[in-house]
């Protein structure tokens, strides 16, 4: 038997719904490789492919940071998953607190993760024993 997602509509019927994992880009996160003539501005944004449309051949797309919704042909995508250079936010502790910082650009998270990685290259220099010493603890 095949397993069939549904959803209860407005009226009390049950009505199928596609997985969304099922298509190629669906629930991931993609970049805009290209935009519509009048869209330019998106070029190189990032947003989270909702739902495949089967009848216009398109993606519903919510992009990051605005959360405006677009349609978009599944050729001006490309799949970018978060990787630890670009995470989209990070968590730090300081004084037993856990806080998490969320970013409002792309741009501003890779200069963060780049700064960071800057502070532990510049206090492993200061100390040169420094990894052996994390390791022996």
């Amino acid at each position: 038997k095949k397993l069939e997602w549904l959803v209860v509509n407005s009226d009390g019927r049950n009505a199928p719904i596609i997985n969304p994992v099922s298509s190629e880009l669906g629930g991931r996160r993609c970049e805009i490789v290209s935009a519509p003539k009048t869209r330019d501005d998106l070029v190189g944004k990032t947003c989270v492919a909702e739902e495949y449309v089967e009848i216009s051949d398109q993606y519903r797309v919510t992009m990051e940071f605005t959360n405006e919704v677009l349609l978009l042909d599944a050729n001006k995508l490309k799949r970018r998953d978060r990787t630890p250079q670009d995470p989209g936010y990070y968590v730090e502790c300081k004084n037993n607190r856990l806080k998490r910082r969320d970013f409002k650009s792309n741009a501003e998270c890779r200069a963060i993760v780049v700064s960071l990685r800057e502070d532990v290259e510049e206090s492993s220099e200061a100390d040169p024993d420094a990894e052996a010493k994390a390791e022996q603890a």
